[in-house]
Parts: C-alpha cells; structure tokens; sequence
C-alpha cells in the first residue's frame, strides 16, 4: 500500500495541477469545438496545440475571435484524421517491417526518436524567445547542480523548475526584458 501511495502521489503532482492549467490555457486559445476535439483525441501538447497554433499564424487570426475558433478546430481535426490514419498504416506495416525494425544498426536511431521530437518541438519556440528560453534551462541546471537530489524525482524537479520560471518570467516581464 506504501508504494501505490507514493506511485500516486508522484503521479497526482503532476497530472492534477495539470489537468486544470491545461483547460484554463487551452480553452481560451483554440476556443470550444477544438478543445472539445483536442481533449477526447488526446495527445494535445504535442500535436494539436502546436498544429492549432501554426494554423492560427498562418491564417493572421488573432485568439479569441471567431476566425480562429474556426481555424483552430479545423486545425486540431485535420491532426486527428492524420494520425488515425498514420497510426492505422503503422499497425497494418508492423508485421511485414518487424525484422526490418530489429535490425541492430537501428537501434540508435530508435534510442533518440524522444529526444528528436522534443527537440524539434522545443526549437520552434527557443528561437523564437531566446531570452525566455534561457530562464528554465539555467534554473534547470542550477537546481540539478546544488540539489542533485532532486534530479531522480523528477515530477517535484518540473514543478520547483515551473514555479521558478513563471516567477522569474513574470520579475523580466514587470521590467520590460522579455519584449524582443
């Protein structure tokens, strides 16, 4: 009973602040139809807000307006058709590309599929606000450094690193430096 405790308590730490972040951030940025979409679909951090986000720029709309209600969820759709049909094709694929897949030489492309993506996904937005960009990256190290401890518990480390950054962010943001 000791372990599911603290397995949950690990969990909750992260899900349930961010559970209600996420509907408060979400909602008001892509409007109803598509968070409505983007919460039964899943996956909305990674692929749906960015894709709604892009969609919006493309299109000049601005948040709020009727313009990106309509883009955004159209947006967040197209991404859900797409990937049901690329996680269809993946799972017909599978078996005839088994041996193909296990192939040993392959295995260090596979070991850093996670950090590819994240790294793509987090260029985007470090070019497009480096200084913001440097705030969670020098905290990050900063906390790592003087309580490496905390480097195992990672759910406590990305709430510590959070609440840094937006307090941080918000001092720059009073002070004008964050304006490129």
């Amino acid at each position: 009973m000791n372990g599911f405790v603290k397995g949950f308590l690990n969990v909750a730490l992260i899900y349930y602040p961010t559970s209600v972040v996420e509907y408060l951030i979400y909602v008001p940025m892509l409007g109803s139809g598509a968070s409505y979409l983007s919460f039964i679909t899943g996956n909305c951090s990674n692929l749906k807000i960015p894709c709604a986000v892009n969609a919006r720029e493309l299109a000049d709309a601005r948040a709020g307006t009727p313009e990106n209600e309509i883009i955004s969820t159209l947006s967040v759709a197209t991404s859900s058709m797409v990937t049901v049909v690329v996680l269809a094709v993946g799972v017909v694929l599978l078996v005839p590309l088994s041996p193909i897949l296990a192939n040993p030489v392959l295995t260090p492309a596979f070991d850093n599929v996670v950090p590819a993506l994240f790294g793509a996904l987090g260029l985007k937005y470090t070019l497009k606000g480096k200084k913001f960009a440097a705030i969670p990256l020098l905290l990050a190290s900063a906390v790592c450094i003087f309580v490496p401890s905390l480097i195992g518990q990672t759910s406590v480390l990305l709430i510590v690193i959070g609440a840094l950054t937006i307090g941080v962010a918000w001092l720059f943001y009073k002070k004008g430096a964050l304006d490129e």
